[in-house]
């Protein structure tokens, strides 16, 4: 796969590393998960759990590439003409809706599966009284989290989705900064990821943090000088990179989720020395990467909702994880092919 610069191949790569991780983390995070795993190296089911527990990285990578992708979506619309504030936070919604409309898509056919057989009913999760069914609205608007945290969420991993739309609003706001006064960007940044009374936009406002990082990086072009440099890099340095990759996990076990978005950003350094050196792995990803929202709203339902101890039986923790991916994989195609169909049919009338 030959990639040039950081466009949207090089963001499909890095999602689809994102999802990766984030199925890793999901099933293998806590020390029950592994009780019934077969392990073949010595000190294999510890190095595995530690894994796990470092890939909620995933997280700040997804910020980061959201904040990068924005910027970059903005800039080229904006090309030197003057843009409104209605029209920056016409862009801002239009993200919204673009997002809530695939997690619509994506959640709604398992949970009214869910509801219809017992498995989830929608009881256990907003409550019984005719009060609190107006939860069922709000968890479907996507701001439940920002609301109740993650106690009133029909997909527990979709607390996600309240962040992000966060950030959509708060973009039209940095982006002006950053183009005004860069040190007033970062300014407002800090405030924002360390005082989480500054902003109340945000339940946990640190991922401000690494979604700035992106914002920073389009602006700079830091990425695409990356990606420039990876192509010519020797193996002495790719050896730094790796190394520099170990530095940022020391600092994020010192510092979680504050450091998340400088381990993000050593991610994508070697993800992209390794895509440059064994072009599958990229194509693979890149793959993964274009279905990685559907895996991400959908992935909770089928492991530990519905079918968890289908996959768990596997016990070999790779297996366990390429079985979870295939199924989701194949219900994101079927999901796909389904709304191409539908589009097809209400077009023709």
């Amino acid at each position: 796969m030959k990639m040039r610069g950081f466009g949207k191949r090089e963001t499909a790569v890095m999602k689809g590393a994102a999802v990766v991780l984030m199925l890793v983390h999901h099933l293998f995070y806590q020390e029950e998960y592994l009780e019934n795993c077969i392990f073949l190296l010595p000190h294999e089911k510890e190095g595995l759990l530690l894994f796990a527990q470092m890939s909620k990285v995933c997280v700040a990578l997804f910020v980061l590439l959201s904040g990068y992708g924005l910027y970059k979506s903005w800039e080229s619309l904006e090309q030197g003409t003057r843009i409104t504030w209605k029209e920056r936070v016409q862009f801002s919604f239009r993200h919204i809706k673009k997002l809530l409309i695939q997690y619509w898509w994506a959640v709604i056919p398992l949970a009214v599966f869910g509801v219809m057989t017992g498995r989830r009913p929608l009881s256990e999760v907003y409550g019984l009284t005719f009060g609190d069914k107006w939860k069922i609205l709000t968890d479907l608007l996507g701001i439940n989290y920002i609301l109740f945290g993650t106690s009133n969420l029909y997909n527990i991993t979709c607390w996600y989705l309240g962040v992000a739309m966060g950030l959509y609003l708060t973009f039209p706001i940095l982006h002006w900064m950053l183009k005004k006064n860069p040190f007033l960007f970062c300014g407002a940044v800090l405030l924002m990821g360390f005082y989480p009374g500054a902003i109340l936009i945000f339940r946990n406002p640190v991922w401000v943090l690494p979604f700035a990082m992106g914002m920073l990086f389009a602006r700079g072009g830091v990425l695409d000088t990356v990606r420039t440099m990876t192509d010519r890099l020797d193996w002495a340095s790719a050896l730094g990179v790796v190394l520099f990759l170990l530095a940022a996990a020391r600092i994020r076990i010192r510092y979680p989720i504050v450091s998340d978005g400088l381990l993000a950003f050593a991610i994508v350094c070697v993800i992209l020395v390794v895509v440059n050196y064994v072009r599958p792995v990229g194509m693979i990803l890149e793959f993964l990467g274009k279905h990685s929202a559907n895996i991400f709203m959908t992935h909770t339902f089928f492991y530990y909702y519905y079918f968890g101890r289908y996959f768990y039986a596997f016990r070999f923790p790779a297996l366990i994880l390429l079985s979870l991916l295939l199924v989701c994989v194949v219900y994101s195609i079927a999901l796909e092919k389904g709304k191409a169909c539908l589009h097809t049919i209400i077009s023709r009338r």
